[in-house]
């Protein structure tokens, strides 16, 4: 396929590479975003579906939907930043700008005082911290300054 297609495998690595490099808890925030933006901010605590443990029906709204989304965007940043790739400064930088936006838009627009933007906060500020604490190991490790 490569060899008919040169083009295609270079396109298809550098736009890969790119979507690396974006926080992923910012999909969630993206989703949140978009409610906000079209004006159904409102829906997010509609109950999306109703599954029933041990016997109880447990409502889950659309904001538990992106607060779970951002958890496992979490777990998944987490392993993307202790991956030895050449990106991971860029992905601290972005992960570090997308924190402080959140926490202004927290602070400063109504629409985003809510639990669910507060708890995606809380992650986004998470993965910053974890993005840069393995950025600091991981240079240290470069440079051969013993650890500890």
């Amino acid at each position: 396929m490569r060899k008919m297609f040169p083009f295609l495998g270079g396109f298809a690595a550098g736009s890969m590479k790119r979507l690396y490099m974006i926080p992923l808890v910012g999909i969630a925030m993206a989703m949140y975003l978009a409610y906000y933006l079209v004006g159904v901010i409102y829906m997010l605590d509609a109950v999306a579906f109703s599954p029933s443990f041990s016997g109880v029906e447990v409502p889950i709204t659309i904001g538990d939907c992106l607060v779970l989304i951002g958890c496992g965007a979490l777990m998944l940043e987490m392993g993307k930043a202790a991956d030895a790739a050449a990106s991971g400064l860029t992905d601290m930088v972005l992960s570090i700008i997308l924190c402080v936006v959140a926490w202004l838009c927290l602070f400063n627009l109504g629409g985003f005082a809510s639990a669910t933007w507060l708890i995606l906060t809380a992650l986004q500020t998470a993965d910053a911290i974890g993005n840069s604490i393995v950025a600091v190991k991981a240079s240290r490790r470069d440079y051969g300054v013993p650890l500890g």
